[in-house]
């Protein structure tokens, strides 16, 4: 059986350390996460966050290479504490229905259009019906 891969978005300026966690997570649950990696934050100070496993520090590349590995992932999942979804991962959301694939929130998102595209799902293969 393949294994299920997914890609994880979220603000890391917000949430780094949640996204961390859920990298984890899905991990030992034996997903295979495409993006991001497991990593850490180079440049805290700046708008963009800059890991220290990008090959680049160009956002254009870096966005584009999580753009291309949601559209290889089975699933794209969504760290937003408190419902909060900025506008870089509501641009990965559509990315990710405009590819067909499922999208997975930790919790319900606080824009009344995104809660329509977003599956409210704990990390667990059980609550992942893919």
């Amino acid at each position: 059986m393949k294994q299920q891969t997914t890609v994880i978005s979220g603000s890391f300026r917000k949430y780094y350390n949640e996204i961390k966690e859920a990298i984890e997570q899905f991990n030992l649950l034996g997903f295979d996460v495409l993006s991001p990696k497991n990593s850490i934050i180079i440049n805290p100070d700046d708008d963009f966050a800059l890991l220290e496993s990008d090959k680049s520090d160009n956002i254009y590349f870096i966005e584009d290479k999580h753009l291309s590995a949601i559209k290889e992932a089975d699933f794209l999942y969504v760290v937003n504490p408190a419902g909060y979804i900025g506008l870089t991962v509501a641009f990965e959301m559509g990315y990710a229905y405009a590819n067909n694939r499922k999208i997975y929130c930790m919790h319900e998102p606080q824009d009344i259009l995104l809660k329509e595209f977003c599956f409210k799902s704990n990390i667990s293969p059980n609550c992942i019906d893919i």
